[in-house]
């Protein structure tokens, strides 16, 4: 993480006009168009995803081995497990959306970005998409528990999940003439803008799981080795594609970190910027966008920003 002045970031605190959209089956096609304009208008775009089981060891189980062979034991993880919850929140400079077509991103999006002129101010348009897998998958009971201490709803996520269904063999042809159904859209929005976004950078943390299972959620079965997948990663996100950030990554060797917990260096780096200005709430398109509903856009946006989901 960048080094911050203390002194300096406290005479202009950054204030996030934050918007969020929460997509379920029942909300899906009135939603797509936000997401699609959010994602495409990002400047770059953060991503944390929940699973239904996390590995023997956690996400980092292996790491002090052989690299092809953690790969292979993730590769039959994500096979067997399914990918729950995607958190997406695209960041770009709230002046520089201005009001435009795509600067919606959501009915109160215009509005929002209005708010301010502050040339440190910027826009977040939040996606919670909740998803449910096709075929048979895996429930590991300790992740469930760390799921629902931190407010994960299941009776609410699997009555009106997306139907999620996965590649099951190379990446999907050009759209055929009559419009694909909504759940299939979605994943080609997903698989078009997170894996091979023409500009803005991923970000994710301690994110080969996270991109292990986007990968085989949205593209294209896994490859068998960890070269060919390498390759296949850097043919979507390289060159003048935005590029690929993991900030565990850069906190532990780009900031030389002891602790590189997502939470910590969030709450550290909140305290030393001064509490960010936030301002948005849930968005909900159809049926289903009352505050009473569980999840709530300012604080699950903090919470995502923060790692709340399984500690990495």
């Amino acid at each position: 993480m960048p080094t911050v002045n203390p002194s300096q970031a406290s005479l202009v605190p950054p204030q996030v006009h934050q918007h969020t959209t929460r997509i379920t089956r029942a909300t899906l096609e009135a939603s797509l168009p936000h997401l699609r304009a959010a994602l495409t208008a990002a400047t770059f775009i953060a991503v944390d995803a929940e699973f239904s089981g996390l590995p023997p060891g956690g996400p980092d189980a292996g790491s002090s081995g052989n690299i092809a062979t953690r790969y292979a034991k993730l590769r039959e993880h994500v096979a067997s497990h399914a990918l729950l919850s995607i958190g997406i929140a695209a960041f770009r400079p709230a002046q520089a959306a201005g009001g435009g077509a795509g600067a919606g991103a959501g009915p109160r999006g215009a509005g929002a970005e209005a708010a301010s002129s502050s040339s440190s101010s910027s826009f977040c348009s939040l996606f919670e998409i909740a998803l449910l897998p096709s075929r048979p998958f895996t429930l590991s009971p300790s992740s469930l528990t760390f799921l629902v201490d931190h407010g994960f709803d299941f009776t609410h996520h699997f009555a009106r999940p997306t139907p999620s269904q996965e590649p099951t063999a190379q990446p999907p042809a050009p759209p055929p003439a009559p419009p694909p159904p909504p759940h299939r859209a979605l994943q080609r929005e997903l698989a078009a803008h997170l894996l091979s976004h023409p500009t803005a950078p991923l970000v994710l943390h301690n994110g080969l799981l996270d991109l292990m299972f986007l990968y085989h959620a949205f593209y294209a079965p896994l490859p068998e080795t960890l070269d060919v997948f390498v390759n296949n990663i850097a043919d979507l996100r390289g060159g003048s594609r935005g590029g690929l950030y993991d900030t565990k990554y850069v906190a532990e060797f780009g900031q030389a970190e002891r602790v590189s917990w997502l939470g910590y260096l969030f709450r550290r780096a909140e305290r030393e910027m001064g509490t960010p200005a936030v301002v948005g709430g849930d968005c909900g398109i159809g049926s289903g966008g009352n505050a009473a509903q569980p999840w709530r856009g300012e604080e699950r946006g903090r919470e995502l920003a923060a790692g709340s989901g399984q500690p990495r």
